[in-house]
């Protein structure tokens, strides 16, 4: 083998060492090509890979948010519901709370001017002998101002979805119209009937709920029962719009009473 190589000129020892190199560069080149193969098959399956975790990330990302969304929308939804559903009972209360006042108490709050509001007044009979005085002897203050009062108890469930100044405000509408019943029979009955506007407790309830504007014009006003609890509808409605809108009606309160006393006029002519 050593004397091979000894007879190999230095030319022939060079193209072998040559040609060894172009095997071995070649050799290099196709690890490397396979190498780099390996690594981006590797690169593109864990890119794959971690492109779908983020898409499935995305996916339940969204789906979670849609369903966020989808449960505050039901949750403003029913409680927009609640919200009517007050509103709708506080209204309906308002209108029959009126029609709860017996109709001989309803009549002498009507018609009679302070002065008038007095035993001897509704005790004169008529042309027929019958007096507002009899009607009124046989009424019993707890049982028929109950009508009045019950709408009270039930709007305790619905206060967490209405405007707490309405709340207020047609708590006090009921306690002033019940107060002014019942004291009504009361009085009369003991002898000693006189104008809802000498009774302390309802004036200071009036100026609880009243702006001193109105207040006045209540008070100043000699026959003022229909107008204030007009005054107070009116009030209870810029709150029930206030609750589902959020505007306040921009019209003045006595501005309207005012009217509906003119129209009132006009129907009796």
């Amino acid at each position: 083998m050593e004397e091979v190589i000894y007879k190999l000129s230095d030319w022939t020892i060079i193209k072998l060492v040559g040609g060894l190199g172009v095997v071995i560069s070649a050799l290099f080149l196709f690890l490397n090509k396979l190498t780099i193969e390996k690594l981006k098959t590797v690169w593109q399956k864990k890119t794959q890979k971690e492109l779908q975790e983020i898409k499935s990330a995305l996916s339940l990302n969204n789906s979670s948010l849609a369903n966020l969304q989808t449960n505050f929308v039901q949750h403003q939804q029913n409680v927009q519901n609640k919200r009517i559903e007050a509103i709708e009972y506080i209204w309906v209360a308002v209108l029959n709370i009126k029609k709860g006042i017996p109709s001989a108490v309803s009549l002498c709050l009507s018609i009679l001017v302070d002065e008038e509001i007095k035993n001897e007044t509704i005790d004169n009979p008529n042309k027929n002998g019958e007096s507002l005085g009899q009607m009124v002897a046989k009424l019993d203050e707890s049982k028929d101002t109950l009508p009045i009062v019950e709408p009270a108890e039930n709007i305790d469930r619905l206060r967490p979805f209405i405007n707490e100044e309405l709340y207020s405000l047609f708590k006090t509408y009921i306690a002033i119209i019940g107060r002014i019943t019942h004291k009504f029979i009361w009085d009369y009955k003991n002898g000693n009937l006189k104008s809802w506007k000498k009774d302390e407790v309802v004036v200071n309830q009036l100026s609880t709920v009243l702006t001193e504007k109105e207040f006045k014009y209540i008070i100043d006003k000699r026959c003022a029962f229909n107008d204030m609890t007009n005054l107070l509808e009116i009030k209870i409605l810029e709150k029930i719009r206030t609750t589902v809108t959020g505007a306040e009606l921009n019209s003045d309160s006595i501005a309207q009473i005012k009217r509906l006393e003119e129209i009132w006029k006009v129907n009796k002519k």
